[in-house]
């Protein structure tokens, strides 16, 4: 297992290497803040996730494997968003279970597992990404070979960080056909105010990106506030989208149902999280 300091020089070595990146938020005052650690459903440590601040200012965060047989031990990063666990407010005893991709949960004492969204799950139905993607060829000979516990941390960083990492290239089909369309594109359409509308926002992005995408003649030629107009008016009419925000539990229906205005069946395998105004899958 690759120990927390080991994760810590590895992060340390990743801030470097993605700060001089064009548009990164990171810079030479940013700086690691803080450590969480998260693990598997069988409470063994599975990854560390490295807070970051910039100047005293939240930075976002950088994901490390504890794994060792994975591709890449970079997992996942941000330069702006907050970790995604953030909401779950931990009290002593509960751990932050993280199985790869975006799947973060909480488990409570009683061995309860809390979703993001509030949502209560049962351990055979949280899946795990991470598990899947393990293997001993991501191994080079000399590391399997290597004497554990890790000894030296940075040496072992050093030898096994797989860096220096840079942008070569990214992998967004979509990039060329998106608007990029805010919350304050949205405020005021034909009259009417709106209001915590990230969610409609956010479905008005996705519409129009495939939109463009597949050159759905229907939505190419309707304005952004005009899809957004339909899209924030039908969610009030069904209540999937109030004064409070867009709930969760119908977000999935909103979004089909909203496609489904414009003629293109679409389907929702993964939970949407909306945060801010950027939106992950």
């Amino acid at each position: 297992m690759i120990t927390e300091e080991v994760a810590q020089i590895i992060a340390s070595y990743f801030l470097r290497d993605y700060q001089d990146e064009a548009g990164c938020c990171w810079d030479i005052n940013t700086e690691i803040v803080n450590s969480v650690i998260m693990y598997n459903l069988e409470e063994e440590i599975s990854a560390y996730s490295f807070e970051l601040a910039t100047s005293g200012v939240e930075s976002g965060y950088i994901v490390v494997s504890a794994y060792p047989d994975v591709e890449n031990v970079i997992l996942e990063f941000s330069d702006t968003a907050t970790p995604v666990y953030e909401p779950f407010n931990l009290s002593v005893g509960e751990k932050i279970i993280y199985t790869g991709g975006l799947n973060y949960f909480k488990e409570s004492i009683d061995g309860t597992f809390f979703a993001v969204n509030g949502k209560t799950l049962q351990k055979n139905q949280i899946e795990t990404p991470l598990e899947s993607i393990r293997s001993e060829k991501y191994l080079p000979a000399s590391f399997r070979d290597y004497e554990y516990p890790i000894k030296d941390p940075i040496a072992w960083a050093n030898k096994y960080y797989g860096g220096p990492f840079y942008a070569k290239s990214w992998k967004n089909s979509f990039e060329d056909y998106c608007e990029f369309w805010r919350t304050s594109d949205f405020k005021t359409v034909n009259g009417t105010t709106y209001s915590s509308h990230c969610g409609p926002t956010a479905i008005t992005n996705l519409i129009r990106m495939v939109g463009k995408y597949r050159n759905h003649s229907k939505v190419t030629s309707t304005s952004g506030k005009a899809i957004f107009k339909t899209v924030a008016d039908y969610g009030k009419s069904k209540e999937y989208y109030t004064s409070k925000g867009t709930p969760h539990a119908t977000t999935a229906t909103y979004i089909k149902d909203s496609f489904q205005k414009y003629g293109i069946s679409t389907s929702v395998k993964k939970t949407l999280y909306i945060v801010g105004q950027s939106l992950m899958q």
